[in-house]
């Protein structure tokens, strides 16, 4: 009886711990130098926090160029559309420059309208009001880039487990290939 009990407490603990994870959402808060990514529950309680700087993300970044398993390619970019990354805040001050005035107004003009045109995709009705940015112009001649960057990034949970089975499944068929001969096919061959 004990043993009945032990067990279903371990299961009921699992449980417990799954619908936390599936109930939760990934964010990250991004500051000019600094970036702190959490867990929270529901969106507003904290679960995890961690505080990363400059120096720990290059850091990383090397990690990932050395062991060149990441690859740019088309599914990758249907893996994250797939995420459906939201954005909470943003507030960005962004001043570019370059050596012609001509180029210069053509790089402020295109990223302007980027901008507009993807926030409505990756920004809710409710956090419209928390949406500022600016790029600006700097005519002095000289290639430069000044960017003041405050936001708020977050991915559900659901999301990033369903895009990591995903990414499993797609890995074991590469890796084995399909069978030919499935139930279906079975008598193909005749």
């Amino acid at each position: 009886m004990v043993l009945v009990l032990f067990l279903l407490g371990i299961v009921i603990f699992v449980e417990i711990v799954l619908l936390i994870i599936l109930l939760s959402t990934l964010k990250a808060n991004i500051q000019n130098k600094k970036v702190q990514i959490g867990i929270y529950l529901f969106g507003k309680i904290p679960i995890i926090k961690i505080n990363l700087n400059k120096k720990k993300i290059n850091e990383r970044f090397k990690k990932i160029r050395k062991n060149n398993k990441f690859k740019l390619d088309k599914d990758t970019f249907k893996i994250i559309k797939k995420l459906s990354t939201k954005i909470e805040r943003l507030d960005l001050d962004l001043k570019i420059g370059t050596e012609d005035a001509a180029h210069t107004a053509f790089a402020v003009w295109t990223i302007n309208t980027a901008i507009s045109v993807l926030l409505p995709y990756v920004v809710e009705r409710k956090n419209y009001s928390k949406i500022k940015y600016q790029v600006k112009p700097i005519y002095n001649g000289k290639k430069q880039m000044n960017i003041k960057l405050n936001s708020i990034i977050y991915v559900k949970m659901v999301h990033i487990i369903s895009i990591i089975y995903i990414v499993l499944r797609k890995r074991r068929d590469d890796k084995y290939g399909r069978a030919s001969n499935r139930r279906a096919y079975a008598h193909s061959y005749e």
